[in-house]
């Protein structure tokens, strides 16, 4: 099982209106790992991404990387313009979609032993 993860680190939600991106980041820590989800949704389905990473102590690896099309947050659109368009509703997908990308890394790192 895994640890209980600790407080969020870091986690912020911004938009790039000139490229017409939304971009999603939580990082947390559980035991000794520290783990970074990133969604970007961009206003292409095939330039969209979530993915997990693990920090090694040098850099960020990666564990495991979905299609936008395996997200909740697939719903968000891209064009709105400003971070003041992003609603609470938006959020909560992103969110959910990390709680996921989660989970996914706590099955990968415990099987690995």
């Amino acid at each position: 099982m895994p640890p209980t993860p600790k407080p969020v680190i870091a986690e912020r939600l911004w938009r790039d209106a000139m490229h017409q991106t939304c971009h999603y980041e939580l990082i947390q820590r559980a035991g000794t790992h520290r783990l970074r989800a990133q969604i970007e949704r961009n206003a292409y389905d095939d330039q969209s991404f979530a993915r997990i990473q693990r920090w090694d102590g040098a850099q960020w690896q990666g564990v495991s990387t979905w299609p936008i099309s395996a997200c909740a947050s697939k719903a968000v659109s891209a064009y709105q313009r400003t971070d003041q368009d992003t609603t609470r509703h938006d959020r909560l997908l992103f969110e959910e979609d990390a709680a996921r990308l989660v989970a996914e890394a706590w099955a990968i790192i415990n099987t690995e032993g």
